[in-house]
C-alpha cells in the first residue's frame, strides 16, 4: 500500500526542499521571500488508502485560500494507488509543476497555464 509520505516523497516527487508531509498532505513553502504557501492534499475516493485527486491550495497566511485546483488521477490516466514511473505520472508531474510555476516564481515555467 502507497502512504502519503511515499507518494509525495517518491511516486510524484517535486522540487520543494523544505516540504512537510503530515497526514494525507504536503505543505511547502515553494519560493523564498513571499508569503504565499502551497498545500496539496491527497482527496480520497471510495475505499481507505485510494486517492482520487490531488486538492492544490494556494495559502496566504492573512488571507486564507487564495486558490484551489483539482487534479483528477483518472485524467491523467493513472491511479494513485498503481502510479508508477510512466507516461501518465510524468503527465501528473508536469501539470502540478506547471501549477506550482503559475503561483510562485520558481523558474520551472513553461508558458502554460495550470
Amino acid at each position: 500500500m502507497l502512504t502519503p509520505e511515499t507518494f509525495f516523497r517518491c511516486a510524484l516527487p517535486l522540487a520543494l526542499p523544505d516540504a512537510v508531509v503530515v497526514g494525507q498532505s504536503l505543505y511547502a513553502r515553494p519560493t523564498q521571500g513571499t508569503l504565499l504557501r502551497l498545500r496539496i492534499d491527497l482527496v480520497c475516493g471510495g475505499l481507505p488508502a485510494e486517492w482520487d485527486a490531488l486538492r492544490l491550495n494556494v495559502i496566504h497566511p492573512n488571507k486564507g485560500r487564495v486558490d484551489e485546483a483539482l487534479l483528477f488521477f483518472s485524467h491523467h490516466g493513472t491511479s494513485a494507488g498503481h502510479l508508477a514511473l510512466n507516461v501518465h505520472q510524468r503527465e501528473l508531474s508536469k501539470a502540478l509543476e506547471n501549477y506550482v510555476a503559475f503561483w510562485f516564481d520558481t523558474g520551472a515555467a513553461s508558458g502554460e497555464q495550470p
